[in-house]
């Protein structure tokens, strides 16, 4: 861990962390996707069922970032002076929902693209954390409902709750 950032190399992806208070810890990966490099960040599982319905749905200021994500497919995030349009979607996978930005055309983990991808993480990771913590305005209230992790179960109120808060952490903010 060096300045609050870890990252880790494998064969097919590299992992970046985030420690953004104490033991709080928030995570993005490095992958490539058709010749791609992206950064991207997992919103989970729970929004991938509801996407068709905000597809349809008008924009909805409850949920600002899944509005702009069903309408357009980018949410745009500003921080650092800088301004980029992360991608939100469902991902078939074990992912679920996903936050990605494209780093490079081409799919090598060279230093340059590294630094890159650890450079911008944040809002791809800040993207992910406010759908999820959006995820709250589909339903009537928070359920009792469980959640798995791994092989954990925690209270999908407490995720929202948890979600909202590291969110709150990261610099970066949403753009309308």
């Amino acid at each position: 861990m060096n300045n609050g950032i870890g990252f880790r190399r494998g064969e097919d992806r590299f992992t970046i962390e985030h420690i953004l208070d104490g033991d709080l810890r928030v995570r993005a990966f490095g992958l490539t996707l058709g010749g791609h490099l992206y950064v991207v960040a997992s919103a989970g599982p729970m929004l991938e069922p509801w996407w068709p319905l905000l597809k349809a749905s008008r924009p909805d200021s409850t949920r600002p970032v899944l509005s702009a994500a069903a309408a357009t497919g980018k949410v745009r995030m500003a921080g650092m002076g800088l301004e980029i349009a992360v991608t939100l979607m469902p991902f078939p996978d074990e992912f679920g929902v996903l936050a990605m930005y494209g780093i490079a055309d081409d799919s090598t983990f060279s230093d340059d693209n590294i630094t890159v991808c650890i450079s911008l993480s944040l809002p791809v990771i800040k993207t992910a954390l406010l759908a999820l913590s959006e995820y709250r305005t589909l339903l009537d209230a928070a359920t009792d409902a469980e959640v798995a992790q791994g092989d954990q179960v925690a209270p999908l109120a407490g995720i929202l709750e948890v979600s909202e808060e590291l969110a709150s952490m990261v610099p970066w903010q949403h753009q309308p």
